[in-house]
């Protein structure tokens, strides 16, 4: 008998839809041992390139783990030839096992890498699995040896030298996805899902003897999902390497690759590649995401080579609400029929068109306009109204939705925080039903004097905020000599709109219907009417600014009596103003457990006040608007809770009293407007 020498080869073509030729696997008789009778060892020896370690140059190494499935006509059946000889990372190795000797003078070779017990005996019908989930592998050398493999056969007579071939009967693609230069570039990659017109993995048959694979049900196997890692970041390249079953396309099919952020967010690309040989390598390159959609919606009659992107519904990922935290940049889209999920009864009716109304940046910035928005492409379609962000964005938006004679039906607030964490982060006090967000609403910032953590001032039972203060004002109180200009925050309005934001005596010229009016004009600060309230109590008509909706009616409007969350109500979803007016302090020692800052200015950090209790939060000194005017800023913060005062019902109170260093409690007038602090449901 005679040890056999083989020298597998297993080349990868480099370019993109390339074949790759056949490369010969020489098998020689080697001097030295021989094997015992009726028994012969196999010698691999790898001339350069590996089944096991590639890269990008085709340079390769054996690794010592490495087995081969062997198989000889009518010798044994799928031998496994162990490593025996070498080191790690050579390119010669012996491989060493049983494997019967035929009685035939010629005799069929066959051998399969990696090693399988549960390969079986039949050479022409062996079955394999290209597996339908993979994790990212991010280079081919990631790739080969873990999801592949190679076949080799040859009909060898005793005593010549021997030649074979051991190629790849799969075709690697290199996936890129780059969305650096997108709106997406913000995000992170989770999976990509190719949908094929035809088989490209799950089950398959090998047939050694023709060093081809065959899909074992031509209906199956059309979907692989990679899923990526952590790191996967669309603002840098990222690769992906898989090994498919070779497709037999006509070029003018289109696969779908289904591109899934961790968001939410969802791109779907539609190519159709030619065909795809074993043993070859394909570049798949997806960049330019947004010509690739504009190239779609330019051309309609585009049938190959284009994509489309699904607008992440903001409904679907927690309920409706007057206001949507928008943490990354992209296409998004919210039901505009009704406010609340529950409350169907309450329908928005004649909404034909959409667009931004009002927006604020971040503070620190040297100037804020209307190109530096960014939300942009609003419109309305069916039920729903659409919108883009860029990418990075942090601010508030202001979104409105008009009629056919332009007045406003309804407005949201949409909250861009691509730090969510900052409002997410719960600082919880007096047991487990007490989970207060970790910043103001509108905030972008919870961080001590950070004039980013003041967020938006609201009248008590207004779903629409107005800006708060664009600096952190002076423990002496700082206010304004004209209303929403000296102290208030960077801020931009839509000139097509018209609007402005002004201040106004609610009084009869406005209407009979208060809801109404304030709906229609959300950026209008209404302050007390000086004739009456309906149902008003001991003349307090001057502290609201309502003019013809009851007390009961007005008390309704933040759930005073219900503690449940209104159409009205201006917190995410998920959140509702703060139920308790004594969430702040303890019930013998009212705001025992405050602490100043560090240097006792500006507002305050608010410890835990029981055992149960967890975090902290800074309630920082923002002031409040009276008459439109910010005031107090730096000095005060009033933070408001959805109810009122037992005795003195006309009045709502404020929560929380930061006021000059002293920390006190009393009753708020709904005309002023205050920050509010979100409590979770």
């Amino acid at each position: 008998m005679k040890k056999i020498s083989i020298y597998m080869m297993a080349l990868l073509a480099g370019g993109f839809a390339m074949s790759c030729a056949n490369n010969d696997l020489d098998f020689v008789e080697p001097e030295g041992q021989q094997p015992a009778q009726g028994n012969f060892r196999i010698s691999a020896t790898i001339d350069e390139i590996s089944r096991t370690s590639v890269d990008e140059d085709s340079k390769i190494a054996w690794s010592t783990t490495d087995k081969i499935s062997a198989w000889v006509e009518g010798g044994s059946s799928n031998a496994p030839l162990a490593w025996s000889e070498s080191a790690e990372g050579a390119t010669v190795a012996t491989f060493s096992g049983d494997v019967t000797e035929p009685e035939a003078q010629s005799f069929g070779f066959y051998a399969l890498y990696p090693y399988a017990e549960s390969y079986g005996d039949n050479v022409e019908s062996v079955a394999l699995t290209i597996p339908s989930t993979v994790e990212q592998a991010k280079s081919i050398n990631d790739l080969v040896g873990k999801s592949d493999f190679m076949l080799a056969s040859k009909t060898l007579t005793k005593g010549e030298d021997y030649k074979a071939t051991f190629t790849h009967p799969l075709a690697f693609v290199n996936i890129v996805i780059d969305g650096s230069t997108s709106i997406w570039s913000d995000g992170v990659i989770k999976s990509l899902t190719i949908n094929a017109p035809v088989s490209i993995v799950g089950d398959v048959t090998a047939n050694l003897k023709e060093k081809t694979i065959s899909p074992a049900d031509e209906a199956a196997g059309k979907t692989l999902t990679i899923n990526f890692g952590e790191d996967a970041v669309m603002s840098a390249q990222q690769n992906a390497w898989v090994a498919i079953n070779p497709a037999l396309t006509d070029g003018t099919t289109n696969w779908e690759f289904v591109l899934l952020l961790t968001n939410g967010q969802q791109i779907t690309f539609y190519v159709a590649p030619k065909k795809l040989e074993a043993q070859t390598k394909y570049t798949f390159t997806f960049n330019q995401i947004e010509k690739w959609i504009a190239r779609r919606d330019n051309d309609h009659s585009l049938t190959t080579n284009y994509a489309a992107a699904k607008s992440y519904d903001l409904v679907a990922d927690g309920g409706r609400a007057n206001c949507y935290i928008i943490p990354n940049g992209g296409m998004y889209k919210f039901a505009c029929d009704r406010p609340l999920q529950s409350d169907k009864s309450f329908t928005l009716s004649g909404i034909t068109a959409a667009d931004w109304l009002w927006a604020t940046g971040e503070q620190s910035a040297t100037s804020f306009t209307e190109a530096d928005v960014p939300v942009y492409s609003v419109s309305m379609s069916g039920n729903n109204i659409f919108f883009r962000v860029k990418p990075n964005a942090k601010g508030n938006v202001i979104i409105a939705a008009t009629n056919d004679s332009g007045e406003i039906v309804w407005s949201w607030h949409l909250w861009l925080l691509p730090n969510p964490e900052v409002f997410t982060t719960t600082h919880r006090i007096r047991g487990n039903g007490w989970d207060l967000a970790g910043c103001n609403l509108g905030a972008t910032s919870n961080a001590v004097k950070d004039v980013n953590s003041y967020g938006f001032l609201y009248q008590w039972g207004r779903k629409d905020p107005f800006p708060g203060a664009g600096s952190i004002g002076s423990t002496t109180a700082s206010s304004e000599a004209t209303i929403f200009v000296d102290l208030t925050q960077k801020y931009v309005f839509n000139t097509k709109s018209g609007l402005t934001f002004k201040s106004g005596i609610r009084n009869s010229a406005m209407g009979s219907d208060d809801l109404d009016f304030i709906t229609k004009n959300p950026t209008t600060f209404v302050h007390y009417n000086s004739e009456k309230v309906a149902g008003d109590v001991a003349g307090a008509g001057k502290n609201t600014w309502a003019y013809n909706l009851s007390l009961e009616e007005f008390k309704a409007l933040w759930g005073s009596a219900t503690n449940k969350k209104t159409v009205y109500d201006p917190c995410p979803a998920g959140y509702v103003v703060i139920t308790k007016s004594d969430a702040w302090y303890n019930t013998t020692t009212r705001y025992a457990d405050f602490t100043k800052d560090a240097e006792g200015v500006n507002g305050y950090l608010f410890a835990a006040m029981h055992e149960n209790s967890i975090g902290s939060s800074y309630y920082p000194a923002t002031g409040d608007r009276r008459s439109g005017k910010l005031t107090n800023v730096g000095f005060s913060g009033y933070y408001w809770a959805c109810n009122f005062h037992a005795t003195n019902n006309i009045n709502c109170p404020y929560a929380l009293s930061l006021e000059g260093g002293k920390k006190t409690s009393g009753q708020g007038q709904p005309q002023r407007a205050y920050p509010i602090r979100c409590q979770k449901q």
